[in-house]
């Protein structure tokens, strides 16, 4: 009750007409929300951090797992590495369309 009361800001009635799910979903959405000013908060942080002239700037920046580790940072997505594309050479581009289209008779270039 206590939750409803102060965190959700829910008037008596209100919370007496709440349903199970009704109630679930807006726990999580104040979880969420609590979790994203987290983020914002350390990456403020960081950005200061980042920005102080007493930075060794011979050193990578600063990021916000680095100074504030959270709790559900092993939930977060990160981003995968990017393939690296192959450079094509000339000769390896004219037999990947020779490949492609057998019926060309011309030499194909770039």
């Amino acid at each position: 009750m206590d939750f409803c009361y102060g965190e959700l800001a829910l008037s008596p009635a209100e919370v007496w007409e709440l349903t199970i799910p009704e109630y679930n979903r807006m726990a999580v959405g104040f979880f969420k929300r609590q979790e994203y000013q987290w983020l914002h908060t350390r990456s403020l942080e960081a950005t200061i951090l980042n920005a102080s002239a007493n930075r060794d700037f011979s050193k990578p920046p600063v990021t916000g797992p680095e100074i504030r580790p959270l709790s559900f940072d092993k939930y977060i997505k990160k981003p995968r590495p990017k393939k690296k594309e192959k450079k094509l050479s000339r000769e390896n581009y004219a037999a990947l369309m020779r490949k492609l289209n057998p019926h060309l008779n011309t030499p194909v270039t770039p």
